[in-house]
């Protein structure tokens, strides 16, 4: 992997070099994504973060100045992680709009159904977000490319797991462990048919976090299942 060379190499805040961006955001402007929040990307991020017993989760798609939350949940403040829920008192599915099949129907046999833990409500949108969503999301669902980690997953195209940031001399000095104080981080790049990695999905937390080999099978099954249920959307089943 390249990285912009404009970066200050002693204090590591390194953004890579992403080629594909153009391209990436032409398909995203073909597909109706990374504009708006979507209830059915709020809805599947809830549930991701209940699978992973994480505090935030993001759907993240990557453009070429910024980053886009279309997917976000951020448990309240002061909210107590809710031990795993049994499998008949999972919240309702969502269907992304477009398609009458269910958006967060995980199937069997993809490993998400192996649970740490769960989490809180939903965000329901931008005018919410001040009032649970940590700083690093901002006033909005837009976030900088150089902050986070969601852009090296795309430019990688595959999957990172850390489980404490500070471990990572590459990832340490990123401005949101100083700033908003994410410690650890599982994401995974949603790479759609035509090979382009559209953005992410991923879970983020304030304390180091052991993700493990289940915390990555989850990762990696729900993004292949939303990358699905875009393609059910664009061919209007």
């Amino acid at each position: 992997m390249r990285y912009d060379p404009s970066r200050p190499a002693g204090r590591l805040l390194l953004t890579p070099e992403d080629k594909e961006a153009p391209a990436r955001t032409c398909r995203l402007r073909v597909l109706g994504l990374g504009e708006r929040a979507e209830p059915a990307l709020d809805a599947f991020a809830r549930r991701l973060a209940e699978l992973a017993g994480a505090p935030y989760a993001m759907v993240n798609f990557v453009g070429e100045e910024r980053q886009f939350f279309a997917g976000l949940h951020a448990r309240p403040p002061h909210a107590r992680p809710a031990h795993t829920q049994p499998s008949h008192a999972r919240p309702p599915q969502a269907r992304l709009p477009g398609t009458g099949h269910d958006a967060l129907d995980t199937g069997t046999g993809t490993g998400a159904g192996r649970s740490p833990g769960s989490g809180g409500d939903a965000a329901r949108g931008d005018a919410d977000l001040g009032r649970s969503a940590p700083r690093s999301l901002g006033p909005g669902r837009h976030m900088a490319r150089e902050y986070g980690f969601c852009p090296h997953v795309v430019v990688r195209r595959k999957a990172l797991v850390l489980e404490d940031v500070r471990d990572y001399p590459r990832f340490a000095g990123n401005p949101v462990v100083d700033e908003y104080g994410i410690r650890s981080y599982l994401g995974a790049p949603l790479l759609d048919r035509t090979g382009i990695a559209l953005g992410t999905v991923c879970v983020t937390d304030v304390e180091p976090r052991p993700w493990g080999r289940s915390g990555l099978d989850t990762i990696k099954a729900m993004a292949a299942e939303l990358v699905e249920q875009i393609e059910l959307r664009e061919v209007g089943l």
